[in-house]
């Protein structure tokens, strides 16, 4: 599935970048604020064209082909203008993988609390990104209960909480990373 539009929303404090595949599939991401509008320049100038038609999984694809083609401009507008194009594809991608919300729960019924989505990346001191870092993620459910045999927590299980692994934990072997989940105060 291949990029088709790149659109941005944007004033001189924020910018939002939208994403659109070629089945209609959207993600959604946000530049740094700091003259968002210059950058939303520098995205349709610099990040566009080499954007446009590639595949959208093949994120850590295209940001090095803008890396290798824009050497010449290494400076921060460029590295905040990926970072839209980056976050808008997690987004999309993370919109088609498993809904943990969904997956688990019975005909009709989700986990409680709302969704959050949580973007980012490994980076070193240095800021340069980590490859296959070993990321642990650990979720509780609305209430804040773990579903493990050793959790001893008085809240309730969620019967429509389940982990994708069957257990509390979850391990992801990635650089960069797109995560949903539920929280919110028990009811």
């Amino acid at each position: 599935m291949k990029i088709q539009t790149i659109e941005t929303f944007s004033n001189e404090f924020v910018c939002f970048v939208r994403i659109t595949a070629e089945d209609g599939a959207q993600g959604w991401g946000q530049v740094a604020p700091y003259h968002a509008d210059i950058t939303a320049l520098v995205l349709h100038r610099q990040i566009a064209p080499y954007a446009l038609g590639w595949d959208c999984f093949d994120i850590a694809g295209v940001l090095q082909q803008i890396r290798d083609r824009e050497h010449k401009y290494p400076g921060s507008y460029l590295r905040r203008a990926m970072a839209g194009l980056d976050t808008a594809l997690w987004d999309m991608l993370g919109k088609r993988d498993n809904d943990l919300l969904h997956n688990y729960a019975a005909e009709g019924q989700s986990a409680i609390g709302p969704r959050i989505v949580v973007y980012g990346q490994v980076r070193d001191q240095s800021g340069r990104g980590v490859p296959n870092a070993l990321l642990e993620v650990w979720q509780a459910n609305a209430g804040g209960r773990y579903r493990h045999k050793k959790e001893s927590y008085l809240a309730p299980l969620d019967p429509n909480w389940e982990r994708n692994s069957g257990g509390s934990g979850s391990w992801a072997r990635i650089s960069n990373f797109s995560r949903s989940t539920s929280m919110d105060t028990w009811p």
